[in-house]
């Protein structure tokens, strides 16, 4: 049995890379449908528990589950809105350099980190869908590193390109 080089593994990851996305987009549409559905059952019991009673209840987690059930939903514009908003331009591979082998093999491992970033963008959103349940932990801050982190990994090269010229880096 042979061990695969490491430039075949990264090859192999970037010739299957466009599915893996694309199972990521549609597990995600799927996600975030579940959570509309809850969200919206979830206010019906809501609706009901407040006209028999008059309790204290919190109608904060079914906001948080509608708002992480949107941005899943519709996982290609939270993206687009989320770039825009930290980078001023919507395309991750705006930033390329010159192709030698060097710069395909670590194109490949920006597209893994990119890979990554999505996972974690999709992660974000799933633990901020768990605000305000009650008896839950607080996880606004994990989740928004989770998001924001998610976004700075899937524009890998702007990310680079930031810190660069924040800390006055030269490369």
């Amino acid at each position: 049995m042979t061990v695969p080089s490491l430039q075949a593994l990264l090859y192999n990851f970037s010739v299957s890379y466009p599915w893996l996305e694309r199972l990521l987009f549609a597990t995600s549409y799927m996600l975030g449908l579940g959570m509309l559905f809850r969200a919206t059952y979830q206010l019906k019991i809501y609706g009901e528990l407040r006209t028999m009673m008059a309790s204290h209840t919190n109608i904060g987690h079914q906001v948080a589950l509608i708002v992480a059930g949107v941005c899943l939903t519709y996982l290609p514009s939270a993206i687009y809105t989320f770039t825009y908003q930290l980078f001023g331009y919507t395309n991750p591979l705006q930033y390329m350099g010159s192709s030698t082998q060097w710069h395909n093999s670590l194109t490949i491992v920006g597209l893994f980190v990119q890979f990554v970033g999505l996972l974690a963008f999709i992660r974000g959103w799933m633990i901020l869908s768990n605000l305000g349940k009650q008896g839950g932990q607080p996880a606004f801050g994990k989740g928004m590193t989770h998001v924001i982190g998610g976004i700075l990994a899937m524009n890998i090269w702007g990310t680079v390109r930031l810190f660069s010229s924040a800390f006055g880096w030269n490369g």
